[in-house]
């Protein structure tokens, strides 16, 4: 963070704070014909950036200090700022304010969890916040919150969910890598420390497939195939990037960026991490949308929207520890179509509600 990003001819800027939210900004550039720059704040979030625009500017968030905001606003003199969700840093918006930039927070969102602190601190942010033209939220709750917390010079819209207009369509040759493991596996999708070991424990004593899990972080492949080896010595345990060294094994680490989709297209069932410790879980929407059945544990708060969806959908069940294994055994291969489930069109209303008016 803090990088002064290349010159470009007033480009439109895009930040996500990570994958997911680099993803969805995707199916705005897709309609955007203006020079564009992208910045994130994770190194999964810059992967996925340089992967779909490679020929694009893509940077480091910069450093929340008033000098290195100023310096990077100034580098980059962008038309716009577009913010995916809610990354409200105080010395950015700052210095749009003081180079007269505009900047739009896109398919906001504040969960049930967050809301009470926004709220606590909302007078503290008022100074910042009121350099945000406007907020562009997920639902009609999310707008009516950043309304009471003052964001924005002008009321907050309801459009929808702009990841619902995304594309869900996993790369040829990651399809291919996925497959050539064989067989039939049950993915373990985002998951958190903690979780992964206690839902083995729920697990393997009822299960015989293998089970493949993606981490939420990467970065923690290593240490969990050490954790789960030292616990459970009699299985074979294997990294994904070791392909080439071990083409089967009873549990598999998938530690490779961006092969998310694919994972998601071949399982037989997903259980959704980060639900079950007080975390708000993680997105649900892509697994299902690829065609899994999905679980996800009690403590999804971030996604209640989606869970509802896809409940409602038949493509999702809320499940306790206690009762995983069983669901798993029950929704097994069951394959889901949610397509006619999602209201597709947030990013039309997006650009008819901006791009129009600013006649991009």
């Amino acid at each position: 963070m803090g990088l002064i990003p290349r010159r470009i001819d007033r480009p439109i800027w895009l930040h996500g704070v990570s994958v997911g939210e680099v993803v969805m900004l995707k199916a705005i550039t897709d309609k955007i014909t203006d020079p564009i720059a992208i910045s994130t704040t994770t190194a999964g979030g810059l992967e996925t950036a340089e992967r779909q625009w490679p020929s694009q500017a893509v940077n480091w968030w910069p450093f929340d200090h008033p000098l290195a905001a100023l310096l990077y606003v100034w580098r980059l003199r962008p038309r716009m700022l577009l913010i995916a969700e809610t990354e409200l840093w105080p010395a950015v918006l700052w210095a749009c304010r003081c180079f007269s930039v505009p900047v739009y927070v896109v398919n906001g969102r504040i969960s049930d969890h967050s809301f009470p602190g926004y709220q606590k601190w909302s007078r503290l942010l008022q100074p910042w916040v009121q350099s945000i033209e406007q907020v562009f939220a997920r639902t009609a709750e999310d707008a009516a919150r950043f309304d009471v917390l003052g964001v924005g010079r002008r009321p907050a819209v309801a459009l929808g969910n702009l990841k619902y207009d995304r594309e869900f369509i996993a790369d040829h040759t990651q399809l291919q890598n996925v497959a050539a493991w064989g067989g039939e596996y049950l993915l373990l999708a985002s998951t958190h420390p903690s979780e992964e070991m206690a839902l083995l424990g729920q697990l393997l004593p009822k299960f015989a497939q293998t089970i493949v899990i993606a981490p939420r972080h990467v970065s923690r492949a290593a240490e969990l195939l050490a954790e789960i080896a030292a616990r459970y010595p009699a299985l074979t345990v294997a990294r994904g990037s070791a392909r080439d060294v071990l083409p089967v094994c009873d549990i598999l680490i998938a530690d490779q960026f961006g092969e998310m989709l694919a994972w998601f297209a071949k399982a037989s069932c997903v259980i959704m991490g980060g639900s079950f410790i007080p975390h708000g879980g993680q997105n649900p929407v892509e697994a299902a949308a690829m065609g899994s059945p999905v679980l996800i544990g009690p403590h999804g708060f971030n996604f209640k929207d989606d869970i509802r969806v896809l409940t409602d959908a038949g493509a999702l069940d809320v499940v306790t520890f206690d009762q995983v294994a069983h669901q798993v055994q029950t929704r097994w291969g069951q394959r889901v179509n949610i397509s006619d489930q999602l209201a597709r069109g947030a990013v039309d209303r997006l650009m008819n509600q901006i791009f129009n008016e600013m006649e991009i």
